[in-house]
């Protein structure tokens, strides 16, 4: 369930951690990605009773979309960028 945007912790309590802390943990498109397969997998797992989301770090919870990606999309690539957030949802 992890990747270099994620740390999950996996257990009956399952922590999910937003490891961009060098970016207030926003997201850009490859952390959004890792979200919607990591809350996949712990949807299909009935031994997860509790999740606890999570930024890395004393600064930031989660900031949000990563800006800095989003403004270099094309017009297609931000329709993509779209879809994505709000399966992540």
């Amino acid at each position: 369930m992890s990747g270099s945007n994620l740390l999950v912790n996996k257990g009956i309590i399952t922590e999910v951690i937003v490891n961009r802390a060098h970016a207030a943990n926003s997201l850009n498109n490859e952390a959004w990605q890792e979200l919607v397969h990591t809350f996949r997998a712990i949807d299909e797992d009935d031994s997860i009773r509790v999740v606890i989301l999570r930024g890395q770090g004393e600064k930031a919870f989660i900031a949000g979309s990563d800006i800095s990606q989003m403004v270099k999309m094309e017009p297609h690539e931000a329709a993509c960028f779209d879809e994505l957030c709000h399966r992540a949802h």
